[in-house]
């Protein structure tokens, strides 16, 4: 297993809408994603947090893993990504921010994408 990590340290307010958040990682070789994880310190209210992960610019998504108003962890089961989605090696992994709060946006938000390995390393 591979772990993929994005630490956003702070209120997220600046981050909303943004695209390639923090780290870009590049895949040593072929992937399956098996898992999300979302956790924040300061939960967002209002509204949810909705984030997405891209492999080359392309969601691997289905429907986008979100914290909803006041949840603090997601149940890293109900967030798989597409059962299909193979990510190559070399492929550019990147974290958007779709959404905060809108009332509080959150504080202190940490994101883990645990991935299976799939092929031998390059």
């Amino acid at each position: 297993m591979r772990y993929l990590t994005w630490h956003i340290k702070g209120s997220l307010i600046e981050e909303a809408g943004r695209s390639q958040v923090r780290e870009t990682y590049v895949l040593d070789q072929d992937y399956l994603p098996v898992e999300i994880t979302l956790y924040i310190k300061t939960a967002p209210t209002l509204s949810d947090l909705v984030i997405d992960i891209n492999d080359d610019e392309v969601s691997i998504f289905t429907q986008n893993p979100r914290l909803s108003a006041g949840q603090k962890q997601t149940d890293t089961r109900s967030f798989s990504p597409n059962g299909a989605q193979r990510i190559l090696s070399g492929s550019f992994i990147t974290l958007d921010i779709d959404s905060v709060g809108s009332g509080e946006a959150g504080r202190d938000l940490t994101v883990i994408l645990t991935l299976k390995e799939l092929g031998n390393p390059v």
